[in-house]
């Protein structure tokens, strides 16, 4: 009786582990991540950093890269 048992649990884990190679191999390879356009490049007014110009700090007409840049023109 105990080896009928030990018999089927060793067929059943054979069988998980056919199942589980043949998922490995029909997963489908990622897709490339969408990458974003880049937007326009400025150099900040007191270093001469390059920050896209959605992130620079502004001030009148003059662009920034961080806080402390703009504090202290």
């Amino acid at each position: 009786m105990l080896r009928w048992i030990v018999l089927a649990l060793m067929f059943y884990w054979l069988w998980k582990l056919w199942q589980r190679a043949g998922r490995i191999h029909q997963r489908r390879p990622k897709k490339p991540q969408a990458f974003q356009k880049p937007g326009e490049m400025i150099a900040c007014t007191k270093c001469g950093v390059y920050v896209l110009k959605e992130s620079a700090m502004r001030k009148g007409e003059h662009f920034f890269c961080s806080d402390t840049c703009r504090r202290e023109s």
